[in-house]
């Protein structure tokens, strides 16, 4: 069984073995996305999407009231974006049948999708500046492949700030591509050319 350790952030099999995560092997695939970008910005912008990502999640339960959210402190920016989301969510007909669930594949890697409709349609959320299909295509491949099943389509709700969001049609990487990419990333580890910092 794969355990997450929120300390350190990383996930472990059954044997106490740190495996990579989903977020590992895109960064793998797609090493120079945020060449440029300095590392204090990638973790306000991670803090500021995992913020976002609890408030639709709250909404989703039923937990969070929009218009009571517009009166709130928060961010304006992270307002914007719940009451963006919940008009894509009318007009896309999102109602997720799960939320925030780890899923792994053969304990060889894990993560955590977003949400998972009626239909076994992944739906993942992005806050980020630009629209990174590529790579997106590469995470939720991964997702299926961890979920048992394959699926043609996969949908990203992008919420970016001070723009409009939009709800991006996704085609996932294949079974047999993620299956690829997985060896490949285990060559690589093998070969010792990135250790992760797991020994």
């Amino acid at each position: 069984m794969v355990k997450f350790i929120e300390d350190g952030h990383y996930y472990v099999n059954s044997k106490g073995i740190i495996i990579p995560s989903v977020s590992d092997l895109v960064s793998f695939h797609f090493p120079n996305t945020y060449a440029n970008v300095s590392q204090s910005v990638l973790d306000a912008a991670a803090e500021y999407g995992t913020f976002v990502h609890e408030l639709l999640e709250q909404y989703d339960n039923g937990e969070l009231d929009v218009e009571k959210l517009q009166y709130s402190q928060i961010d304006p920016n992270a307002k914007s974006s719940v009451a963006q989301y919940a008009e894509l969510k009318k007009k896309y007909t999102i109602y997720p049948k799960s939320q925030e669930v780890i899923v792994d594949y053969h304990e060889r890697y894990a993560g955590r999708y977003d949400k998972l409709d009626n239909s076994n349609i992944l739906w993942d959320v992005k806050t980020t500046s630009k629209k990174y299909e590529d790579k997106w295509a590469c995470q939720l491949g991964y997702y299926y492949l961890a979920l048992g099943y394959e699926k043609e389509v996969a949908y990203v709700i992008w919420l970016p700030k001070k723009q409009k969001g939009d709800v991006v049609m996704i085609k996932p990487w294949t079974k047999e591509e993620c299956e690829k990419g997985l060896v490949e990333y285990e060559k690589h580890i093998a070969e010792g050319k990135d250790l992760l910092g797991m020994w």
